[in-house]
């Protein structure tokens, strides 16, 4: 299970910006992140659309890597 699955499993409200995975800075979201201590360390941002302080997870939007695989072209 990827963090983005656990973050969807759980009703956590999220965003990407490409690879980039955003999620709501709480003590909810810090406790999963220790869960998966292979990510890099997260930045912290004011979101600007929704409000609030936000993490921004490089290369943890899952579906962005899924289409990609899929756009390559066959070797």
């Amino acid at each position: 299970m990827t963090l983005f699955d656990e973050v969807k499993r759980l009703g956590i409200p999220y965003a990407n910006h490409y690879s980039d995975l955003y999620i709501p800075d709480t003590e909810q979201t810090r406790s999963l992140l220790k869960q998966f201590p292979e990510l890099c360390k997260p930045s912290r941002f004011t979101n600007q659309v929704e409000g609030g302080i936000w993490l921004d997870i490089p290369f943890a939007f899952i579906p962005y890597w899924e289409t990609r695989k899929q756009e390559e072209p066959a070797l």
